[in-house]
């Protein structure tokens, strides 16, 4: 029996690239301004000011933000190994917070779920993501489900992952709203 050693650590690292790839091409472009965040490093320093430990503390945010079509975008980017369901323990309570916060003041979240054994990425809502986590029956989001109710990010406009394609129909689909709101019909 031939026993291969699994590296967690670079888990998802493909997906991250192609998404760094697609923000420098939307940036490229003139489309939007996306960058990636990254967490605090906290120092302990020695009597003589030398680093004597450093550790990593989470970001508190999203893995992504910037600006798009005069809004504020942030979001984060999941990968997940399992073929049949992406699991919920992979966004951490202050991430949800983070969706929910981001939304209340005007802007734009959402999340990027990536299946490393289907290669397909999915569009994940703010809304449906806080569904999912405010519900107690699954510990998980079964990937039939996002096949049949959320956009798939697709390639386009010379990048890998144009999940601002879908952006742009979530902007459009607020448009519709307002304009029914204050008018009473759509345009």
């Amino acid at each position: 029996m031939h026993l291969t050693h699994v590296n967690y650590k670079n888990r998802g690292k493909r997906f991250e690239t192609m998404l760094d790839n697609t923000n420098r091409t939307y940036a490229l472009q003139k489309r939007a301004h996306i960058r990636k965040t990254f967490p605090e490093v906290k120092l302990l320093l020695g009597p003589k000011g030398q680093v004597k430990k450093h550790w990593y503390e989470r970001s508190g945010g999203l893995d992504y933000i910037g600006l798009y079509a005069n809004r504020f975008i942030s979001f984060d980017a999941k990968s997940t190994q399992n073929k049949t369901s992406f699991p919920l323990k992979n966004v951490e309570a202050h991430q949800f917070d983070e969706l929910r916060r981001v939304q209340d003041y005007g802007g734009i979240s959402f999340l990027l779920i990536h299946f490393e054994e289907h290669n397909e990425t999915y569009y994940l809502s703010a809304n449906d993501a806080l569904d999912w986590a405010n519900q107690t029956e699954r510990k998980s989001i079964p990937y039939e489900w996002f096949k049949n109710r959320t956009p798939r990010v697709l390639q386009g406009c010379h990048v890998l992952l144009d999940y601002l394609a879908l952006v742009d129909l979530r902007i459009e689909q607020e448009q519709t709203f307002e304009t029914r709101e204050t008018t009473g019909r759509v345009e």
